[in-house]
């Protein structure tokens, strides 16, 4: 049982890291040069595709795509009056996501 206790005391129970160490000394590690120029390509190909279609749909996705990539999906606000009828939910959007969703 002596054993077992002081294998607890020396985890420190809770604190895996003694204070003001970080758990990744090193930091994130960094992405390859390549995968930044296939980002750009891709992106390239992206606007080209936008620019040239006919189909007002595809350029919509596109767009929002692209838009959720760089900057994250747009927050939804949602109300619920607790009230179970057994019929539909209506969900009221507002914002930007209201705008996308027309």
């Amino acid at each position: 049982m002596a054993a077992n206790s002081a294998k607890t005391a020396k985890r420190g129970r809770g604190r895996p890291f003694e204070k003001g160490q970080s758990g990744n000394p090193s930091g994130r590690p960094k992405k390859p040069p390549e995968l930044r120029e296939l980002a750009d390509k891709s992106l390239d190909e992206i606007k080209n595709i936008v620019e040239t279609t006919q189909n007002e749909k595809i350029k919509a996705d596109l767009c929002k795509w692209l838009y959720e990539m760089q900057y994250g999906k747009a927050t939804q606000r949602q109300e619920v009056d607790g009230t179970l009828d057994g019929g539909a939910i209506a969900v009221r959007l507002e914002g930007e996501l209201a705008e996308w969703a027309k």
